[in-house]
C-alpha cells in the first residue's frame, strides 16, 4: 500500500473506563484492566513495543485456565515468528468510541465461576447517573471520556497517530442539538490533555 501512498490498519471500539472510586486502587487497577482486555487485547501485539497480549491478560487467563482444569491456556499463544509479524505492522490507530463507564474490582470468590471474557475481567461495570444519555440507553454523554481513552492509547503504545473511524451521539433527529454539540467540545478544544 505504501507505494500507492494509502495507509492500512486496524480498528478497534473502546469505552473510557474511570474507577468509580478514583481513591481506590483496587478500582484503578479494574479500570486498566478493562482497558488491558477490552482494547489491548487487540492493540497490543500490534502497537507495543514487545508485542504479544498484555502481560496481565495473560497472567489472569493463564491463571483461570489452570483453576479450570484445562491443559493449556484458553488464550493462545503466539509464536516468537507470530510476535514479530505483528509488531508494528500498522500506519495509524483505528479508533471508534461512542461511550464511558465506571469500573469496580469484583473479587471472586472461590466458587467456580463460567469461564469467560467477562469473569476474566473481575469487575462490575455500571454508569454515572448524573451522565446524560443520548437515545440509546448504553451512550452517555462523557467527553472527557475521550481524552481519558486518547491518552491511554499515547501513554501505553508510545503516541501513534490516531484516526477516530466512529464516534456520535444518538438523539432524535432536532436540528437544535446542544447536548451532541456539547459532547465533541471537550474532547477537541485545543490543549485538552
Amino acid at each position: 500500500m505504501s507505494s500507492q501512498g494509502g495507509k492500512v490498519s486496524i480498528t478497534l471500539n473502546a469505552e473510557a473506563n474511570f474507577p468509580r472510586n478514583a481513591s481506590s486502587k483496587e478500582d484503578q487497577a479494574a479500570a486498566d484492566r478493562v482497558f488491558q482486555f477490552q482494547l489491548g487485547l487487540f492493540a497490543h501485539p500490534i502497537y507495543s513495543k514487545t508485542g504479544d497480549y498484555p502481560p496481565i491478560v495473560r497472567q489472569i487467563v493463564d491463571q483461570n485456565s489452570a483453576k479450570e482444569g484445562r491443559p493449556r491456556s484458553r488464550l493462545p499463544r503466539f509464536t516468537a515468528e507470530e510476535v514479530e509479524q505483528l509488531k508494528g505492522s500498522f500506519d495509524f490507530f483505528g479508533l471508534n468510541h461512542y461511550t464511558s463507564i465506571l469500573v469496580t474490582n469484583k473479587n471472586q470468590s472461590s466458587e467456580h465461576v463460567l469461564p469467560s471474557f467477562t469473569n476474566d475481567q473481575a469487575v462490575n461495570t455500571s454508569a454515572d447517573p448524573k451522565w446524560p444519555s443520548g437515545k440509546s440507553s448504553w451512550l452517555k454523554v462523557v467527553p472527557e471520556g475521550f481524552r481519558v481513552l486518547l491518552n491511554w492509547i499515547k501513554k501505553e503504545y508510545d503516541n501513534p497517530p490516531v484516526y477516530v473511524t466512529e464516534n456520535g451521539y444518538s438523539d432524535d433527529g432536532q436540528l437544535e442539538d446542544d447536548i451532541r454539540v456539547d459532547s465533541y467540545k471537550i474532547p477537541l478544544r485545543p490543549g485538552s490533555s
